[in-house]
């Protein structure tokens, strides 16, 4: 009897916008991040963003109808209770960065009293919004391979003729907003929007907010506190066709590692000097 055999089946490659993003920065800091899988530092930036995404995912979360409403002293509970800087971040490192929990307080103070509103003389608190959905996990099944991500927040939208559509949102910490958004971000949300499309969650069922009607960043801080969206449409084919040749990429980079040294090469950018991979980088110590 002849015993047939079987190839193997490929290997699922899992691809978000940061390691897409990572990559196109810089290959070399791809494969010590995420092929190596080098442990990065802590940064208080990051700590400070996700802990205000935190405490803004909390305000707008779709829970029961009957849940009293969220004032702005529950907010600054909550980001009491949830304000624990890594043990390398003592007081001076996080003021030094700007990274304060008065300025988280006073980050969500401007962002409920502009975007929810509070009348401390009338003792009246509106209710915030009650999005859609918050920290949504999703996943694209994309020609044997996978694109995941977390959006930040999805808010259901009804126009004067009762008819639905959605809102992407995904906040962001900067300090100052561009004047308009550039190739980069609409990318991020172009992946967002492919996701409403053809996307599934975590239990693998069919997401639940398409159509979209808009999708855009949030940015947060007192400095900006306004939304932004794109100026022209979501070009989602495009965008697949870019992931699809940067995963194409780092497959052969990957595959290549072992005879090629130079498989994923360095880059030099702007952002070399936060990089957590300096002491490697060839490109550094030319």
């Amino acid at each position: 009897m002849e015993n047939k055999t079987t190839s193997p089946k490929p290997k699922q490659f899992w691809i978000s916008y940061s390691k897409l993003s990572t990559f196109k920065q810089c290959p070399l800091k791809y494969r010590f991040q995420y092929v190596d899988k080098l442990p990065t530092k802590p940064a208080p930036a990051l700590f400070f963003g996700s802990t205000i995404h935190a405490c803004l995912e909390w305000l707008h979360r779709p829970d029961g109808a009957d849940d009293a409403p969220r004032t702005l002293a529950d907010l600054l509970d909550h980001l009491e209770q949830n304000w624990l800087p890594p043990a390398e971040f003592d007081a001076d490192a996080l003021a030094q960065a700007g990274c304060t929990k008065e300025r988280g307080e006073q980050v969500l103070t401007e962002y409920f009293l502009k975007h929810v509103g509070q009348d401390a003389t009338a003792g009246r608190t509106n209710e915030p919004d009650r999005a859609h959905a918050v920290e949504k996990k999703f996943k694209i099944d994309f020609d044997g391979d996978v694109v995941n991500g977390i959006i930040d927040r999805i808010d259901r939208v009804v126009d004067t003729a009762g008819n639905v559509s959605y809102e992407i949102i995904d906040y962001k910490t900067n300090k100052k907003a561009p004047n308009r958004l550039y190739d980069e971000q609409l990318v991020q949300l172009a992946i967002y929007k492919w996701a409403a499309e053809e996307g599934k969650d975590w239990d693998n069922r069919a997401l639940d907010f398409y159509p979209v009607g808009r999708a855009g960043l949030f940015f947060v801080v007192p400095e900006v506190n306004r939304k932004m969206f794109p100026e022209r449409g979501l070009d989602v084919a495009a965008v697949k066709q870019e992931v699809r040749t940067t995963i194409d990429k780092i497959k052969a980079a990957t595959a290549a590692i072992e005879s090629d040294s130079e498989a994923f090469c360095p880059t030099p950018n702007k952002l070399c000097n936060w990089c957590d991979f300096q002491d490697l980088c060839p490109a550094r110590s030319a």
